[in-house]
């Protein structure tokens, strides 16, 4: 497997964003610079320096494809932040200073900053998260468009079949699922049972927090799919709304609900698929990755870095192939 593989593990993931490191006191000849440049590096493969925010701005001005994140020191941040912050294509800004104290009275007012830091650690762990959830809702889109066929139910079972071996009363559910799923009542896979799953690994840990979502929905707006799914769910009570998977939410308020355990409370407020905002990345990400289903897939795992997943799913869909035109495809993309 050479020349495809190779070739993007070369340019590797962080070249599909464009990362600007704002600072008046940046001189790559200094050691402290030479070593914030470098744990940056150990997250994204490229660091755009820049010394003015004049340069920051124009950069962002000029990068037409790429999704951006803007690192800045607190001295230029409060000036330059209002300059960007409603551009559609940076993601997030993150505040690199000495007094957070000082410049977390400001920064608070402005949704695309991802925290006052002191350290390039902290940093660098925020810049990475940033980009995952950037490739997990890149991802979900994708996985949106995907057809699953029949074999990939009989994989499902044949595998649970496997995982289950002995378990009489396992084994009678999985068969009951081959005999009876359908893609229309999928919902009706995940009855009492499955949530008793659920629950029962939830209490064996004590270290996780509580979060309580309110919901926020305004059905003369919002183009997102939803319904109630109380006449077909187990707990008909409970009155449970269902939300198609790629939902966007806008986060409000979060606030603690009781001092004497660790629950919260999230305000969140359904977002409409014709939001400007949400149009503009959405129609960014439809043009980052070409194809179309499990191809599209294989594309973005090369893309995040995800050398032996892609490599994994074009061997399935090579053996999956119903043409030469198919086969040869997949080939050029195994490098072969």
């Amino acid at each position: 497997m050479a020349s495809k593989m190779t070739r993007y593990q070369r340019h590797r993931m962080a070249e599909n964003y464009l990362v600007i490191w704002v600072d008046g006191n940046i001189d790559m000849a200094n050691q402290d610079c030479q070593n914030t440049m470098e744990q940056l590096r150990a997250v994204v493969n490229q660091v755009n320096p820049c010394k003015t925010p004049e340069q920051c701005v124009q950069m962002l001005m000029e990068n037409q494809e790429e999704i951006s994140f803007v690192i800045s020191s607190g001295a230029f941040g409060q000036h330059l932040v209002p300059d960007i912050h409603d551009m559609a294509k940076l993601n997030a800004i993150f505040i690199f200073c000495g007094n957070k104290q000082r410049h977390q009275v400001w920064a608070q007012n402005w949704p695309k900053i991802k925290g006052v830091h002191t350290t390039i650690k902290h940093i660098c762990d925020k810049l990475a998260t940033a980009i995952k959830q950037y490739n997990q809702d890149h991802m979900s889109e994708i996985l949106l468009e995907i057809e699953h066929e029949q074999q990939a139910v009989q994989d499902l079972v044949t595998y649970c079949q496997e995982q289950y071996q002995g378990n009489t009363n396992e084994i009678k559910i999985i068969q009951e699922f081959q005999r009876n799923y359908k893609a229309s009542n999928a919902i009706w896979c995940t009855n009492s049972d499955v949530s008793l799953v659920f629950a029962k690994e939830a209490l064996k840990m004590t270290d996780m927090v509580g979060i309580l979502f309110q919901i926020t929905i305004d059905p003369t707006i919002s183009s997102t799919p939803f319904a109630s799914i109380q006449e077909v769910s187990y707990y008909k009570e409970e009155e449970e709304i269902l939300f198609t998977m790629h939902t966007v939410f806008r986060i409000g308020e979060v606030r603690k609900l009781d001092n004497n355990r660790a629950l919260y409370q999230v305000d969140l407020q359904l977002t409409s698929d014709d939001d400007p905002q949400l149009r503009e990345l959405t129609d960014f990400i439809r043009k980052e990755v070409d194809g179309t289903g499990w191809y599209r897939m294989g594309q973005l795992l090369l893309q995040i870095g995800q050398f032996d997943k892609a490599e994994e799913l074009y061997l399935a869909l090579l053996e999956q192939a119903s043409d030469d035109s198919d086969r040869a495809r997949i080939y050029n993309m195994l490098g072969e």
